[in-house]
């Protein structure tokens, strides 16, 4: 299967093509099993975005919400009959993961100053603890990095972060770090590359340095899931 095949079925799993878009892609699916089996795929990890246990928000939480992001939003909901409460009573399970997504990065769709972002992996310990958020932006190919606040970063080591291909499986590396204070790194082609074919983002401790053998050693101290975030062309 192509990378482009694979990106419009996440795109269809995650509902953001048009109407024509989905009616084409479902007649191919019709025809092709590789494509179901893909679609399938990804409605299985982004529903293992979720949460095991689900709570339900305050009664005035998305009345609150709405008054946010319109001052006038109760007179919207009188006079059209749409509020936001009612569109999380249909919205898909999928829609449910990608809005647990922003929360996890703190990703605002209103802020303009945030990176365009492309592709995007969020890296979780063991504990599911997130560590670091990856963000990949094409139109400079430059990934920014958000460590949490409480990870640091052992001073007698580094850490390495790679990519993980979801065409060969094989593990190549993006980039060594001895300090958590690096917010961005300038991707040449060959990690831009990297990155839009990862499956996974892995991030290692290794000696200072890196590894030495371009291979991540058995320390794994995080692990996210790459997924592409926006339409962008991937060779851009």
């Amino acid at each position: 299967m192509s990378s482009e095949d694979a990106n419009i079925a996440f795109e269809y799993v995650a509902g953001t093509l048009t109407a024509e878009e989905r009616r084409e892609f479902e007649n191919r699916m019709t025809d092709n099993p590789e494509l179901t089996r893909e679609v399938a795929f990804w409605e299985q990890h982004l529903m293992a975005i979720q949460p095991d246990e689900a709570r339900a928000p305050q009664s005035d939480t998305w009345q609150r919400i709405e008054t946010a992001i319109t001052p006038n939003a109760t007179q919207q909901t009188e006079t059209t009959g749409f509020s936001w409460s009612t569109l999380w009573q249909w919205a898909s399970p999928t829609v449910a993961a990608m809005v647990l997504l922003f929360a996890v990065i703190g990703y605002n769709p209103m802020q303009t100053t945030a990176p365009n972002t492309d592709y995007i992996a969020v890296l979780t310990d063991t504990t599911g603890k997130a560590r670091l958020t990856a963000l990949t932006t094409a139109d400079d190919k430059r990934m920014w990095l958000k460590w949490e606040s409480d990870y640091a970063i052992n001073p007698e080591t580094n850490v390495q972060l790679w990519a993980i291909s979801k065409r060969d499986g094989q593990t190549r590396p993006l980039g060594v770090f001895s300090s958590t204070d690096v917010a961005q790194v300038e991707l040449d082609q060959t990690r831009w590359r990297l990155v839009t074919d990862a499956e996974y983002l892995l991030l290692t401790e290794e000696e200072e340095g890196g590894s030495a053998i371009d291979e991540p050693s058995e320390v794994i101290l995080a692990k996210g899931f790459c997924v592409r975030f926006s339409s962008a062309e991937r060779d851009s």
